[in-house]
């Protein structure tokens, strides 16, 4: 079930007041999902969840991931004999060809779950 923030948040107040086995039982949330919740809380800081109660990422966080992809992207785009691949659209290129070129050019540097998914073919496919 999805909790809101505001809803987390009254929570919270109420298992600091009464305790976290109360309030769940007030509640009628399991006591594990309070208390991961406090957990949280308690590792990240009051701040942790935006409206849909997801961890709220920072925007330093948020552009380091950016740069990342953007460094995969670029050693994908130059790996050795791939470049064929990116002069075409995945969707000209049979799926076996992509499969085969999974195996033989990611050697272990990026997962077999990122290339499926750069390629987009199914990763259950590759095995």
């Amino acid at each position: 079930m999805q909790y809101d923030k505001s809803f987390k948040e009254e929570a919270l107040k109420l298992s600091d007041e009464i305790g976290v086995k109360a309030a769940a039982a007030q509640l009628g949330i399991p006591y594990y999902t309070l208390s991961g919740w406090r957990n949280n809380r308690k590792k990240y800081g009051a701040d942790l969840y935006c409206g849909s109660g997801h961890k709220r990422m920072s925007a330093d966080s948020v552009e380091q991931r950016i740069r990342e992809l953007e460094k995969e992207n670029t050693e994908l785009k130059h790996a050795k004999g791939g470049t064929w691949f990116f002069r075409t659209t995945p969707k000209e290129i049979r799926a076996h060809q992509r499969y085969l070129f999974i195996f033989e050019k990611h050697h272990g540097k990026w997962t077999v779950k990122l290339m499926c998914r750069i390629f987009c073919v199914s990763v259950s496919g590759y095995y």
